[in-house]
């Protein structure tokens, strides 16, 4: 009898090997019914059964193995694959309690796909950060400790050399504080700290041969001292609408940055532009590390010229940020309410050109003083509407109505100065989403317009 079980145990080991999972099934079906506290057999019988799409069977004889085996990998063995089983199946729920179970790498990517397949990804982040946490080296643990202390992103520049002075960073700080919430503060790492506000926090350049973009690899080295999400822009960008989809890119798992497909200047698709970059600090900082080993920059640059081709060879799948960035040579006007920064590559540059919005988003603020702009601020989202000269507030009210979907009688516009913040119109609709709409217009002079004055808002 117990040559006849070798032998069949021996011809179901081999059909397993083989994947012929029908017959597998049936040999091992055979070896448990033959002694049903075989946790060896009902083992390899579950798994026979998952491959066949039988769950819920091949999860009874998982379950029986773990009762039944004082053998502790047999159990975790059952367990990894009870839990994968359950994932393949779209049952994230009932891979969780075979996955929390045990200790073991295995449990760990099975717990983190599970929650994931379960909308909670914030979950599976922590945990896993965690886990992380108790055999850290030094550097890890610190910034895995930092996490939780602050969050809010960092924005950085790079000021070096002559082409850009000081007023290029202060107007980018300004810039980016209107229009991204949340932000901590603006890090320009230069070697020249003259004329900076006092919004500006100047880091120093490393002393290197190093030059022009090159230097913006030091972002993403251990010195520089960045923890957290940072977003990275040109000196040579305009800040002009929302920043906070780009910036959202830096809390991701991939570094982001623009492609070359919606840049006219580069004539190329499928490459990288580093005019905007979005990632969590401290990781890729091989990107420094890489050309800071001595003798590597001169070998390198021998072979390439421009840092994004670098990029493009170390980090090989990129995010590319998509939409919300123009180029100021593919505009034929004020940019759309859709962008959120617009480009200056080569020429012109920001201070050559001479549009009323490039100036006004220099100064912070959200319109160009010679027209009139209409901004609708519905919940989280802006919408800017361009209004004539020649309109009457009929027809800016005939336009808001078209915007909001709203009774233009219900629209009242009416005349306020605050040169602090630069609104000097705005308007309310009754009973809109529970007054959760504000209209902002900003228009030219004064011009002596009779509006309606409706009570204002409660706060």
């Amino acid at each position: 009898m117990a040559a006849q079980t070798d032998s069949l145990r021996k011809f179901a080991i081999l059909a397993s090997k083989a994947k012929m999972h029908a017959k597998a099934e049936e040999l091992w079906q055979r070896l448990v019914d033959a002694n049903n506290e075989d946790g060896a057999a009902r083992y390899n019988l579950a798994n026979a059964q998952s491959a066949l799409g039988k769950l819920d069977a091949a999860l009874t004889h998982y379950d029986a193995a773990i009762r039944e085996t004082d053998d502790a990998a047999l159990a975790k063995a059952c367990r990894a694959n009870a839990s994968c089983a359950c994932i393949k199946a779209q049952e994230p729920d009932r891979a969780l309690q075979y996955c929390q179970e045990m200790d073991s790498p295995t449990a760990l990517y099975n717990l983190n796909t599970a929650l994931r397949q379960l909308g909670r990804q914030d979950e599976a982040i922590r945990i896993t950060w965690a886990k992380i946490l108790g055999d850290a080296p030094p550097k890890l643990r610190d910034y895995i400790q930092s996490r939780g202390r602050d969050r809010s992103i960092t924005v950085v520049c790079v000021k070096w050399g002559a082409k850009y002075d000081a007023t290029y960073v202060n107007k980018l700080a300004r810039s980016c504080r209107r229009h991204l919430q949340g932000m901590g503060r603006l890090v320009c790492f230069t070697d020249d700290d003259a004329g900076l506000d006092d919004i500006v926090e100047a880091r120093s350049l490393p002393t290197t041969t190093m030059k022009a973009w090159w230097l913006k690899a030091y972002l993403f080295s251990d010195t520089a001292n960045l923890t957290g999400p940072v977003l990275y822009l040109d000196l040579d960008t305009v800040v002009c609408g929302d920043l906070s989809k780009i910036a959202a890119l830096a809390s991701g798992s991939r570094f982001a940055t623009l492609g070359t497909a919606a840049m006219r200047n580069e004539n190329r698709s499928g490459g990288y532009n580093s005019s905007v970059m979005a990632w969590t600090a401290p990781l890729y900082s091989e990107i420094w590390a890489l050309l800071n080993e001595p003798g590597a920059y001169e070998v390198i640059t021998n072979c390439v010229y421009k840092f994004d081709h670098w990029l493009e060879m170390v980090i090989e799948d990129a995010r590319l940020v998509d939409g919300g960035v123009a180029e100021y040579a593919s505009l034929t006007g004020p940019p759309s309410p859709q962008i959120s920064v617009v480009c200056f590559p080569l020429t012109p540059k920001p201070h050559e050109v001479s549009d009323d919005w490039v100036r006004a988003a220099a100064r912070g603020s959200a319109t160009a003083a010679s027209r009139r702009y209409v901004r609708v601020k519905r919940k989280n989202t802006t919408v800017f509407l361009n209004v004539e000269k020649s309109d009457s507030f009929g027809g800016i009210k005939a336009k808001l109505a078209e915007i909001l979907g709203a009774d233009a009688e219900k629209i009242h516009l009416f005349t306020s100065r605050d040169e602090s913040t630069e609104t000097v119109d705005t308007a309310f609709v009754d009973n809109f989403c529970e007054s959760d709409v504000v209209v902002y217009m900003k228009m030219d002079g004064d011009k002596g317009i009779e509006v309606d004055e409706p009570p204002k808002p409660s706060a």
